[in-house]
């Protein structure tokens, strides 16, 4: 315990993997949408950023044969419910060109969320109604009658939380027409927007973010396939239906609010239980003065696992349902070195051969020793695996 060399070694040592993780925390916290979003992978057809994307999408469709329907959208505020019901409030507008009226048969001016859990009656207000027509944007010769509501809706919506506290969000408000026949096609009012490339369109500044930063916000067509026809007595097909649009909003949590509410606690935890580890020895002079006896260690861990488990319960109500998250992980390893210390405890005191026992022999040196590097190289090891950077760690292993 007196030698000063190998421990200088472990500090070290537990340096170097202290900041290793620390750069997989910064390089997963940054690049958490680096392979999704703005791509042409998944469902997501394409982010439409100009009117030329919009003509693409609904060329390759065959939609561009229907009346389209110009419809913005403008976010004031967002919060999460629950686990997987965001709360959004914002304004809706739709234009339709005077010289287009009327519309289609069956076909009125309004938006419909499929996704919500709301009336879907009671989330939008037509506090505007039809207002007088407006000036085309580029086309001063035109006008449109403009249609405006206020909304408020809860979504619900299938969330990841997987690597939690270094996870993100991504929110889709998808948008339906009130046509009945299928002759209406909604495109971005993207001649609305300022900046139609800005990272955050259509979100107010003044939006309460809480314990998010929001990262990108685009419009987007999506296609689903769908096994019925919903009573129209036409040809069932596996073909996709027309584009359907979407308006996605990229999150990305804070880590350093979740930091300090899950993983401070765990590292102090860890930190006492060294403190206990430390003072266990069997010589009779140095126990006497730290005061150290079994029955103490069993009474100290106590304690702490019950600090742990009211931690990890409050992580499962928040997220239930959701399997084994990120953080989780290090609750299930304080547990395991809880239970460990506790072991070793017990054998420095029964076991007459201790001195003989190569992790037991001068007052269990080696395992004191290797507390840290051991405790450190598990959590380097989860985290790999958790954050994505570990298939090929698991792939060698052979799962």
């Amino acid at each position: 315990m007196n030698r000063a060399g190998p421990w200088v070694g472990v500090a070290l040592i537990s340096l170097i993997l202290i900041g290793w993780m620390l750069a997989l925390w910064v390089k997963t916290e940054c690049c958490a949408f680096e392979a999704s979003g703005k791509t042409d992978s998944g469902s997501l057809l394409a982010p439409l950023e100009s009117e030329d994307d919009v003509k693409k999408v609904l060329g390759d469709s065959n939609a561009s044969k229907l009346f389209q329907m110009p419809t913005g959208i403008y976010i004031q505020s967002l919060s999460f419910e629950s686990a997987n019901d965001v709360r959004i409030t914002g304004r809706i507008w739709q234009r339709v060109d005077v010289d287009k009226e009327p519309l289609p048969k069956g076909a009125v001016p309004g938006v419909i969320f499929p996704d919500a859990i709301t009336d879907h009656g009671s989330n939008t207000s037509n506090t505007y109604g039809k207002m007088q027509p407006v000036p085309i944007t580029g086309n001063p010769d035109k006008s449109a009658n403009l249609y405006m509501w206020n909304f408020q809706v809860i979504l619900r919506q299938d969330m990841d939380y997987s690597r939690y506290p270094l996870d993100g969000k991504q929110i889709w408000i998808r948008m339906w027409t009130n046509d009945v026949f299928n002759e209406v096609v909604l495109v971005p009012d993207l001649e609305a927007y300022r900046d139609k490339k800005d990272l955050n369109l259509a979100i107010s500044p003044q939006l309460v973010k809480g314990e998010w930063n929001v990262t990108d916000s685009f419009f987007g067509y999506e296609r689903l396939t769908y096994d019925t026809n919903f009573g129209r007595m036409s040809k069932i097909t596996n073909e996709p239906s027309r584009p359907e649009l979407r308006f996605y909003i990229q999150l990305e949590r804070k880590f350093a609010d979740a930091f300090l509410v899950n993983l401070v606690p765990l590292f102090v935890i860890v930190g006492l239980l060294f403190g206990l580890l430390l003072s266990v020895g069997r010589d009779r002079g140095e126990v006497e003065r730290l005061g150290f006896n079994t029955l103490t260690v069993y009474g100290a861990c106590s304690g702490l696992f019950f600090i742990s488990l009211l931690g990890h319960i409050q992580i499962r109500r928040e997220f239930p349902g959701s399997g084994v998250v990120y953080v989780e992980y290090f609750y299930i390893m304080s547990y395991v070195v809880l239970l460990l210390v506790s072991v070793f405890a017990f054998l420095m005191t029964k076991s007459e051969r201790a001195s003989n026992n190569y992790f037991l022999r001068d007052n269990g040196i080696i395992v004191k020793l290797l507390y840290w590097p051991v405790i450190l190289s598990s959590c380097l090891f989860i985290s790999y695996v958790k954050l994505g950077d570990g298939r090929g760690i698991l792939g060698a292993l052979g799962f």
